[in-house]
Order: C-alpha cells, then structure tokens, then sequence
C-alpha cells in the first residue's frame, strides 16, 4: 500500500526534494511488499519452494515486460486539424 501512495504523490510535483523523498517511499514500500508475497508462495510450496519463487518470479517479470510492450502511446494532436 505504501507503494502506490510513494508513486501516486510522485505525480502531483516537480519538487525535487520532495520527489526524492516518494521515490524512497515507493521503494520502501515495494522492499516490504515482495516479501510479503513470496513468504505465503514458499510456505505453500513446502518441499518444492525454490522452484515456487522462482516460478513466481518469473511470472512477475513477464508481467512487467507484457504490460511495458502493451502501455497505451499517447499520440500528439495536430491543432490545425479539422476533424477534431
């Protein structure tokens, strides 16, 4: 939770100390996150925890890299158009 208000507040300014101070909010809430998820993963896994995180792992790597590839491109709009 701490992670999403790090990188929500990181969009509102341009103040660079203040910018610092979400971007090590956003962090620290990420260091805290992930093990949190990965403890249950492991405990579930029981005999086979290493391959479960890793397996998990990857998962989360092909979400980012599918959700980088899939990112919306905002296109400029031409003011002199037309058919706005």
């Amino acid at each position: 939770m701490l992670e999403i208000v790090g990188i929500d507040l990181i969009d509102i300014s341009s103040n660079l100390p203040f910018l610092v101070n979400m971007n090590v909010i956003f962090v620290g809430g990420i260091s805290v996150a992930v093990p949190t998820l990965i403890s249950p993963i492991g405990n579930l896994a029981e005999e086979s925890r290493g391959v479960a995180v890793s397996l998990y792992a990857i998962l989360c790597i092909g979400f980012f890299i599918f959700s980088c590839k899939n990112e919306r491109k905002i296109t400029p709009v031409n003011v002199s158009d037309k058919n706005l």
